[in-house]
């Protein structure tokens, strides 16, 4: 008897639990769960940095606790140009931060993804590969920076990335130089050697055939050695941070919807292959959480 009652509750109700289940499940799939979803979002170019008469730059708008609205998604066959050298060949200090996001990662050999830099074989002296820049390559996923050919800084260290995950990436150039992930130190090296080149700053490209392939967000571009204090509180900030030292920043990409550079300087850049996303931070940690 009792077997009976309760298959004739599961035939009357059953059908109402499994709807209430998929419709969870869907809900889940959509953020209704992820605090990201709830969470106020930058509309493109709310927050600038502006300057006054004497050149002082300050930020202007809405520039702290938000998250972008839009990243920038990679095809993995184009990449954003800047059209420009933003580095001079004699700089002996300069530092540049991402945010980063590997749909797919570097499985074979000698392939590599650029993430963002400046100057590419064959414009580097001996065949360098970069003259300054973020790179991910070979089958062991790692970061270096460095003037291959004009002396190599910290091409070694290694750091295996995973896919679906956001990374904050600051690599700083300068007597010591280093590269950062999530705020931590994990490889530096000591010396600059620059290379005499006339390319262009890419983002999410070497600009000699390697391309990124994934979201990114956030590109910062300073002529100063940050200090790894500064370098905490950039990735301390977020995803949608403000420039920590406005006075030496050279450019700043947003890439919230755009690919204007909200620096104050000029810096805009071209896209192909690239287009931006809102759908983007149900799997993104905010630093702390």
């Amino acid at each position: 008897m009792k077997f009976q009652s309760a298959m004739e509750y599961l035939s009357t109700y059953g059908w109402a639990v499994l709807a209430i289940f998929i419709a969870l499940v869907a809900l889940y799939a959509f953020g209704a769960f992820n605090g990201n979803t709830y969470a106020p979002k930058a509309s493109p170019g709310s927050c600038t940095v502006s300057k006054n008469t004497f050149g002082t730059p300050t930020l202007s708008g809405v520039c702290t606790s938000q998250i972008p609205q839009f990243v920038a998604s990679f095809s993995g066959n184009g990449g954003i140009s800047v059209n420009t050298m933003l580095v001079a060949p004699t700089a002996t200090q300069f530092s540049e931060s991402s945010w980063v996001y590997f749909t797919k990662l570097p499985s074979v050999s000698g392939t590599g993804y650029g993430i963002a830099g400046e100057g590419v074989s064959p414009y580097c002296n001996t065949g360098g590969v970069y003259c300054f820049g973020i790179y991910l390559a070979s089958a062991s996923p790692y970061l270096f920076f460095g003037f291959d050919g004009c002396g190599n800084i910290n091409t070694g260290g290694s750091f295996t990335f995973a896919k679906n995950t956001w990374y904050n990436l600051i690599a700083t150039f300068g007597s010591t130089s280093t590269i950062y992930v999530n705020g931590k130190a994990y490889a530096s090296g000591t010396g600059v050697a620059m290379c005499n080149y006339n390319v262009n700053f890419n983002i999410g490209s070497d600009g000699g055939g390697d391309y990124f392939d994934g979201y990114m967000s956030n590109v910062q571009l300073y002529n100063t050695t940050l200090s790894a204090a500064s370098v905490q509180a950039l990735y301390n900030e977020g995803i949608g941070g403000a420039p920590i030292d406005l006075q030496d920043l050279v450019g700043w990409w947003p890439l919230n919807g755009d690919t204007k550079d909200y620096s104050g300087n000029g810096n805009s850049g071209s896209a192909s292959g690239v287009s931006f996303i809102s759908s983007w931070y149900n799997t993104y940690a905010p630093p702390g959480s």
